[in-house]
């Protein structure tokens, strides 16, 4: 009995692992249907982006297991979750309207179907600008370790495509927190907090952020993070 009580413990964790490993494998044939993006995904504009995705991997479990929190609203119906919307509020109590982003995720038959952006990408980035940030993902550097990826943008003047400094201070409104480094180059961050139904959540475990880094106007690289995973881009 004592020996079977020893096993459990390690069972239970080849469990855990062997679970964790079926969500990374989704994820990684997820990412890697962004090398084909027009075959696998579509960019909707109705007053804001909407990514349709053709051939959906991703279950609600698997996008519960990314986001290491509940989201802040679910539609559902007959016991199906139809929706899941993410709402993040700037963290410094402002009252601008543009402090608050909504992501909204759903669903058919558990699967992941369609991702809704907050109406200020409308503002912040072309469609042809959005479409380069996504694809990109597709070869992009993964560390599991870390949870992160960093993503190169194909395109050689894939900068012109992407808002200046001015763009996104228009669409986001006031930055967080901005410096200049001794690279010369400016930051802007915008710091979010997720509103979200866990409880007893730990607080750095709802924050979020985007930081754009610019030289002079022209934006060279973006970084966004939330539940623990950073995504990077850098543009040529």
């Amino acid at each position: 009995m004592l020996k079977l009580r020893r096993m459990l413990p390690a069972l239970l964790m080849i469990g855990v692992v062997a679970l964790g490993g079926c969500v990374y494998l989704r994820l990684l044939q997820f990412k890697k249907q962004f090398r084909d993006f027009h075959e696998n995904f579509e960019i909707r504009s109705d007053g804001h982006y909407a990514l349709i995705i053709k051939k959906p991997l991703l279950g609600g479990d698997d996008v519960d297991f990314v986001m290491k929190a509940l989201p802040s609203e679910t539609e559902a119906r007959e016991g199906e979750i139809l929706s899941r919307t993410y709402t993040f509020h700037l963290d410094d109590g402002s009252q601008d309207p543009r402090a608050r982003l909504e992501y909204e995720l759903r669903f058919e038959s558990d699967l992941f179907v369609e991702m809704h952006f907050p109406e200020e990408f409308s503002t912040l980035f072309p469609e042809d600008a959005l479409r380069e940030l996504l694809s990109s993902l597709g070869d992009a550097e993964t560390d599991r370790r870390s949870e992160g990826m960093r993503a190169r943008l194909r395109k050689n003047r894939v900068r012109e495509l992407m808002p200046n400094r001015a763009r996104v201070l228009e669409a986001l409104g006031e930055a967080s927190h901005r410096w200049r480094e001794k690279d010369g180059l400016e930051r802007l961050l915008y710091r979010y907090d997720l509103e979200t139904e866990s409880s007893h959540l730990e607080p750095h475990k709802r924050r979020a952020f985007g930081r754009f880094h610019f030289e002079g106007e022209t934006l060279i690289k973006v970084d966004a993070s939330f539940g623990g995973h950073v995504f990077s881009f850098e543009i040529p």
